[in-house]
C-alpha cells in the first residue's frame, strides 16, 4: 500500500502528502514491545561505535515533546528507538484489531502495516498520514496518525517518528455537517426556488444549481458577480429601475423585490428575491446577504395577460364583480337612485 508502486503511480510531487486508506490491520505497536523498550532502553557502549539507536536518542536528547500526544520513533529497518508516555497510555487502553499474525517479518517485530508505512516515508523523505479505527477500552475511536522522516546530521533518513490525534468528535462534528449540507441541497432541488449569497462588497458567492435551471445561465459563471450584471431590480413590471448597491446598502430584511433576468432566448423571467443582512457573530460587522430567489413568471404574466388587453370600461365591471359592497350612481335622481352593482344586478350602462 505504501511501496514504491503506489508512490510512481502518485507522481514523485505528490506522493507521501496524500491521506491514505483507512488500514485493515493497525499500525499500533504491541504492547509487549512498548513495554520492554521503556523498561529497558538503550544504552551506549563506551567501547563501540556509534549505533543508529545511539544517533536517534542522542536526537531526542536535543528534542522537546508533548507527552500528552502518543509518539514513537523507529528506524528504517523496523527496530523500535523510543516510545513517549502518551503512546504507552495508548497502547495500554488499547484492544488489538486486526491479525496479530501479521507482522513486518523476521526483521521486524513491528506490524506489516507499520512497517509498510516506514518503507513510504524512507522511500518518499515525506509525511505519510493514516486514518485507523482503534479500539480504547472497548469503544471505537478514530485516530488519525502522522508518521515523518528523522534524518541525521547528513540528511540522511535513520529513523521514522509517528504521532496519533483523536479525531473522533470532529469527525461526528463533520458528519453532522455533511448531513446538514445534504439536506440543504435536497431541500434546493426539490423546491422551485433559488438560493443565493452575496459579501459585503455585493459580490455573488453562492447560487443555487436551480438558477441555471431557470435561466440557463451556468451558476459558475456568476460567482463574482453583481445582481444588476445579468438582471434588473424593478419597482414593478413597468416601474424604474431600483439601484442595487443603494437599495442593498440599508442593510436590513426585504421580501418579494422584483428582480428581471433574461434567459437564453432573450425571455424576461420575473423573480422575487428575498433576503436577509449577515453579520460576524462575534464582531457585529456587515457580511454581506443571504436569501432566495423565487421564479413568479407565470403569475405575473397571467396578470398581464388579464388587465393589459381591457379598455378601462370592462377593468372597473372587473373590479366591481368581485365587490360586494352596492354601487350606486352619484348622477341619477336621489329620489330613485339606480343601482349600478351588486348581487344578481347587472353593470349599468348610461
Amino acid at each position: 500500500m505504501f511501496g514504491r508502486t503506489d508512490q510512481y503511480l502518485a507522481g514523485a510531487k505528490d506522493a507521501g502528502k496524500r491521506l491514505v486508506p483507512k488500514l485493515k490491520n493497525q499500525t499500533i505497536i504491541p504492547l509487549e514491545l512498548v513495554q520492554r523498550i521503556s523498561a529497558n532502553g538503550v544504552k551506549k557502549s563506551n567501547n563501540k561505535p556509534a549505533t543508529t539507536l545511539d544517533k536517534i536518542h542522542e536526537l531526542i536528547g536535543h528534542m522537546s515533546f508533548d507527552d500528552t500526544v502518543p509518539l514513537y520513533i523507529s528506524t528504517i529497518s523496523g527496530e523500535l528507538a523510543y516510545v513517549n508516555e502518551g503512546y504507552r497510555n495508548l497502547v495500554s487502553n488499547c484492544e488489538y484489531v486486526g491479525d496479530k499474525e501479521a507482522q513486518g517479518g523476521a526483521d521486524s517485530p513491528l506490524p506489516a502495516s507499520l512497517t509498510a508505512i516506514l518503507n513510504e516515508v524512507q522511500l518518499t523523505r515525506q509525511n505519510v498520514f493514516v486514518e485507523e479505527t482503534i479500539k480504547i477500552q472497548g469503544s471505537p475511536r478514530q485516530y488519525r496518525s502522522r508518521h515523518f522522516p528523522v534524518c541525521d546530521d547528513a540528511g540522511r533518513v535513520i529513523a521514522v517518528g509517528g504521532t496519533y490525534v483523536d479525531y473522533t468528535d470532529n469527525m461526528q462534528t463533520l458528519g453532522h455537517e455533511r448531513l446538514m449540507q445534504q439536506r440543504f441541497r435536497d431541500f434546493a432541488r426539490a423546491t422551485s426556488d433559488w438560493y443565493w449569497e452575496i459579501d459585503r462588497d455585493y459580490n455573488i458567492t453562492f447560487v443555487s444549481d436551480r438558477l441555471m435551471a431557470i435561466t440557463g445561465m451556468p451558476v459558475m459563471l456568476l460567482n463574482g458577480k453583481r445582481f444588476e450584471d445579468f438582471g434588473k431590480l424593478k419597482t414593478e413590471i413597468d416601474g424604474q429601475t431600483v439601484n442595487c448597491e443603494s437599495f442593498l446598502d440599508g442593510m436590513k430584511p426585504f421580501r418579494d423585490q422584483l428582480f428581471l433576468i433574461e434567459n437564453a432566448d432573450e425571455e424576461l423571467v420575473y423573480n422575487h428575491l428575498s433576503g436577509v443582512p449577515i453579520f460576524d457573530s462575534s464582531t457585529g460587522e456587515f457580511m454581506g446577504y443571504r436569501g432566495a430567489g423565487m421564479d413568479v413568471t407565470v403569475n405575473y404574466k397571467a396578470t398581464r395577460r388579464v388587465w393589459k388587453p381591457l379598455p378601462f370600461k370592462n377593468r372597473w365591471n372587473i373590479r366591481l364583480r368581485n365587490s360586494p359592497t352596492r354601487i350606486f350612481s352619484s348622477t341619477w335622481p336621489r329620489r330613485n337612485p339606480k343601482l349600478l352593482w351588486g348581487p344578481k344586478v347587472n353593470f349599468w350602462r348610461p
